[in-house]
């Protein structure tokens, strides 16, 4: 049986504006879109491939599903963030259990995110989303 590939996809109000966010968020390359759909690739092909679906009806509620981006400087990213239209959500950065983070919604506050460290020691940051409402932007 062949291994299974992952796909993501995420509903939205208008997944052309939303396309620009991400392509410039998490350097994935606009592969192209047709009626509701806009795809999204990593061309290297070792991350999944992210579809932006349109959909009439308006998000409601928080989604358990999240999305991490790395970074090795939070604030930094933060701040780039902002200027593709990323919004914080809090004003400061969260702080627990060793970790830091930034919570922001994407354009269409479509995106919810949580992160944890892949090793408590590693001096890496992490950055997350996804369908919800906010992004958290972590420092371990």
């Amino acid at each position: 049986m062949a291994a299974a590939k992952l796909g993501l996809v995420v509903d939205c109000a208008d997944p052309d504006k939303l396309a620009e966010f991400w392509s410039a968020a998490i350097g994935y390359t606009p592969l192209g879109g047709v009626g509701s759909y806009v795809l999204l690739i990593d061309e290297s092909g070792q991350q999944p491939k992210l579809l932006l679906q349109r959909v009439e009806e308006p998000k409601v509620g928080k989604n358990r599903m999240h999305f991490d981006i790395e970074t090795p400087a939070v604030d930094e990213e933060v701040a780039r963030l902002e200027v593709l239209g990323a919004v914080r959500m809090e004003a400061g950065a969260i702080e627990e259990h060793g970790n830091r983070w930034v919570v922001m919604a994407d354009p269409e506050a479509t995106s919810s995110a949580s992160a944890t460290p892949a090793t408590p020691t590693s001096e890496r940051s992490r950055a997350a989303t996804s369908s919800g409402a906010a992004w958290r932007f972590i420092a371990s």
